[in-house]
């Protein structure tokens, strides 16, 4: 793909091949290649030889500040793709002051529009949707200063120069969509003709539509002709649907998608709180990462890039993992791999390193090496188990989530601090609990929250007992000892707003509540616990070991992360979902044996035995 570097602006990247969406064995990906490009070489020589007589621009609509963020890097990877064209943003009343200046400062033009009166009845979903905003794009009829308008859903991401449709294709192409003989109005060519606008103001609102929306409306007014027309048909690459992995149209698409179309409820700007159904099929970590960076470069331009002491953290190792070789990493499937996370307690840290290194299923062990002012013992080796050392360029807590180079085991990953003792067949128990439950948290350290005024929240070792329950829940897993998927790291890490990291980074704490809410709010699975045969040891309860859970204040601090996550960064919605199991290793099933005349079936409320109704046969009773 060609991407325009938005500093140097003379230099631009070429990748050999698409390497954004990585999805176990149906992606292999090569290596991404870097080239020094003038701008004409991006840019289709048909395409050069019609700008003298055509005028061709790019368009999308918005409707207010709600999709501004996508709409940035939208507008910022069609920029850097070297394109010809002016980028033409239609919008809506809704839409900001602030946000308008933004969209020009980016480089587009901002054209004001007349809301069109949405033709059905207003139900929450559609307003959710923004459907009844979307027939205003009928607007782009209208922009008669261009003879062709290219068409995009703020909602996708290009990813390779796509100039060419305007001399390739006429009024009205698309591609094709899931459903037979419809196309999805994501991508269309379009040719503005006043006529035509004229036409569809006089009748949308009396025309049925399958999806209650604009392109329901468009494939009755466009349809039979496009369906008929197959020059009108524009290749699947231009608008590819996430979902599509699970269809005969990804072998046509996956080695060269042109441009990313990110459907359904989950986005890449709010797969953390979603919490939809459908969330593995529409979100794929390396796609998303790419709008993540599109979005970073926008805000850079626009001077509001989040900034703080190790702000470069992020930005630095989550580079370094996408422009990695994409081949598959995740190789090994019975075995998992544990990531130590340690700050200067060597002793502490090689008893455990020895200790992790007896366990049969442990793949290789990972030490994150906190301190960044210590030299790490490279040299440090221990019974078969290859150890490697992690050394960090920064002091943050955030660091035990980072991605791992070389990661060979399939899914799972074990976290863990440098002070907890867990035995070797409770580790491997604990393992096999997991693979039941990939998307939960699965450990040892249960943790317990709750609402205390309206808009504040509390952490808890424990659940107060109640008079109306007899039993606890719990609400939170500690990364003491927990076992992940290892995708999570890079979502955690690359793809959850750093507005995260900032504040963990700052204060020093939370980053295991951040990672269950992300995980929670993304998948709707609980954490769930789980007790062995013996009781896990902490040594961080200590304060010789210098745990930071040993400060004063750590419980408040917590009492705030949870209180500044919910209600800054969630919206007000908690993510946390309370769960009352506890996964145990079975020895057997306990029963009471009781005889005819005792036991709970024969007592009443008051405690006191119940005599049968004499409404009832004795004998209908024997023969039960």
């Amino acid at each position: 793909m060609v991407f325009q570097d938005p500093i140097r602006r003379k230099k631009v990247r070429t990748y050999a091949n698409l390497s954004i969406i990585f999805i176990g064995a149906l992606l292999i990906a090569t290596s991404k290649k870097y080239v020094t490009a003038k701008s004409s070489e991006v840019t289709h020589s048909s395409v050069e030889r019609n700008t003298a007589t055509g005028r061709y621009a790019y368009a999308t609509l918005l409707c207010d500040d709600v999709m501004l963020p996508a709409t940035r890097a939208w507008l910022q990877s069609l920029k850097m793709t070297n394109t010809s064209f002016p980028i033409v943003v239609l919008v809506l009343p809704q839409l900001s002051l602030e946000g308008r200046e933004e969209l020009e400062k980016l480089g587009s033009i901002v054209l004001d529009v007349t809301p069109l009166e949405y033709p059905f009845t207003l139900t929450k979903s559609r307003l959710r949707d923004n459907k009844p905003c979307r027939y205003s794009k009928l607007h782009l009829w209208n922009l008669l200063n261009y003879d062709k308008v290219v068409y995009m859903d703020s909602d996708m991401l290009v990813m390779q120069n796509i100039d060419n449709l305007f001399v390739e294709f006429d009024e009205l192409s698309a591609c094709a969509d899931l459903y037979p003989d419809t196309f999805n109005s994501g991508i269309m060519v379009i040719q503005p003709n006043e006529t035509t606008f004229r036409n569809m103001k006089a009748v949308y609102k009396n025309v049925s539509s399958y999806n209650v929306g604009d392109q329901g409306f468009l494939n009755w007014f466009f349809g039979n002709e496009w369906s008929q027309r197959k020059d009108r048909h524009i290749p699947l690459k231009y608008n590819v649907l996430l979902k599509y992995r699970d269809t005969i149209m990804w072998g046509h698409v996956k080695d060269d998608i042109k441009v990313l179309h990110f459907t359904g409820e989950t986005k890449p700007w709010n797969f953390y709180y979603s919490g939809h159904k459908d969330w593995e099929k529409n979100s794929e970590m390396r796609s998303y990462y790419a709008w993540v960076r599109m979005e970073r470069i926008s805000k850079e331009i626009l001077g509001k890039a989040l900034s703080w002491e190790m702000s470069d953290r992020v930005k630095h190792l989550c580079e370094q993992e996408y422009e990695r070789n994409l081949t598959p990493r995740f190789r090994i499937q019975n075995k998992f791999s544990v990531v130590i996370s340690t700050y200067n307690r060597q002793k502490l840290l090689e008893r455990l390193i020895t200790h992790y290194s007896r366990c049969r299923k442990v793949h290789k062990i990972y030490v994150v090496w906190h301190s960044p002012n210590i030299e790490a013992p490279y040299d440090f080796r221990v019974g078969s188990v290859p150890v490697v050392f992690l050394s960090q360029k920064y002091d943050s807590l955030n660091n035990r989530f980072n991605p791992i180079p070389g990661l060979k085991t399939q899914v799972s990953v074990l976290i863990c601090d440098d002070d907890v003792y867990v035995e070797p067949d409770d580790i491997d128990f604990t393992f096999e609990v997991w693979k039941s439950h990939p998307n939960s948290l699965v450990g040892a350290f249960p943790r317990f929250h709750r609402r205390t005024t309206s808009n504040e929240w509390e952490y808890l070792v424990a659940e107060p007992m109640k008079k109306f329950r007899t039993f606890r829940r719990y609400s939170i897993m500690l990364t003491k000892f927990i076992f992940m998927k290892s995708d999570f790291l890079f979502w955690y890490s690359c793809i959850l707003p750093e507005r995260f990291h900032k504040y963990i980074d700052e204060h020093m704490n939370c980053e295991d509540i951040a990672m269950q809410m992300m995980i929670t709010g993304m998948t709707r699975t609980p954490p769930l616990a789980v007790v062995g045969k013996a009781i896990p040891e902490d040594y961080g309860t200590d304060k010789s070991t210098g745990g930071i859970s040993t400060k004063s204040g750590h419980k408040e601090a917590r009492n705030k992360c949870l209180t500044y996550f919910i209600s800054e960064l969630f919206h007000g919605k908690d993510p946390l979902i309370y769960n009352s199991v506890i996964q145990t290793r079975f020895v057997k099933i306990p029963f009471a044996k009781r005889s005819w005349n005792e036991g709970s079936l024969w007592m009443n409320s008051s405690g006191s035995k119940n005599s049968l109704k004499t409404s009832v046969h004795p004998r209908a009773l024997n023969n039960n």
